[in-house]
């Protein structure tokens, strides 16, 4: 007995097993990402570019890296909104992923959606039609194309104000960690379908529409009906009690 404890006291303790490393490509939109929370056990490498789809284009080609990444994000394009045009920002981007899926062709390589911005609806048709071109790139390179939309949106499509923290950029209270959590999902690094969440932590109810919201309510009416059945027989029962009790005085 006092040996067995000995040794059990005796024992190293477990390491904890390293996972491969993340590679995240950026603007200033991911500067507000903790790569300590981003992936537990893995290295996370944030690499914050200035500029647009060109500078990261740019960066890339000269990139010096010797880490084989198990992922790689790249989220570019919010500077070029209205400065370069959908095809341009398509071509620059369809430049960086052949050169990183050349200099890491066993990584999982994604490209994150730009999200909208508050109160421009110009700017938000033109981040769709970008968003429209990384999709077909993605599907062309067998790229995985991570959709945005609903970080800033609501079920019925109208922007969140509470998840920005000025004209363009997310602020990190909502707006980045409902970022975090939709890129992790679509990695497979436990993150959650923003798409399945009924209500989050912030009180945005998912409220059915349509056909579903008066099945929704059918279905609640119809539970509530035979759940008080039993208590409408137990009143009944009482009521003819009462009643025979007063015709026997």
């Amino acid at each position: 007995m006092y040996i067995r404890a000995v040794a059990l006291l005796t024992q190293p303790k477990r390491a904890i097993i390293s996972k491969g490393p993340v590679l995240l490509l950026g603007d200033s939109m991911i500067r507000g990402i903790q790569q300590r929370k981003f992936a537990p056990n893995r290295y996370v490498n944030k690499q914050i570019i200035a500029g647009g789809t060109r500078e990261i284009r740019q960066h890339i080609n000269h990139m010096q890296e010797r880490n084989d990444y198990d992922y790689i994000v790249i989220h570019s394009g919010t500077n070029d909104v209205g400065n370069l045009t959908a095809n341009e920002i398509r071509i620059n981007m369809e430049n960086c992923l052949v050169n990183l899926k050349h200099r890491w062709p066993n990584s999982t390589i994604a490209i994150s959606g730009l999200t909208y911005v508050p109160r421009d609806i110009s700017k938000n048709q033109h981040i769709d039609e970008i968003n429209c071109h990384y999709e077909s790139i993605c599907t062309e390179l067998g790229v995985t194309f991570i959709d945005n939309k609903r970080v800033t949106c609501d079920n019925y499509g109208n922007l969140i104000e509470q998840v920005f923290y000025d004209d363009v950029h997310l602020n990190n209270k909502i707006g980045t960690k409902k970022l975090v959590t939709n890129v992790k999902y679509h990695l497979g690094l436990r993150g959650r379908n923003l798409k399945s969440l009924s209500r989050n932590r912030r009180g945005f109810p998912h409220v059915p529409n349509g056909p579903q919201r008066e099945q929704s309510y059918n279905e609640r009416r119809r539970r509530n009906y035979y759940n008080n059945q039993p208590l409408q027989a137990l009143n009944l029962i009482a009521e003819y009690l009462r009643d025979s009790e007063m015709m026997m005085r």
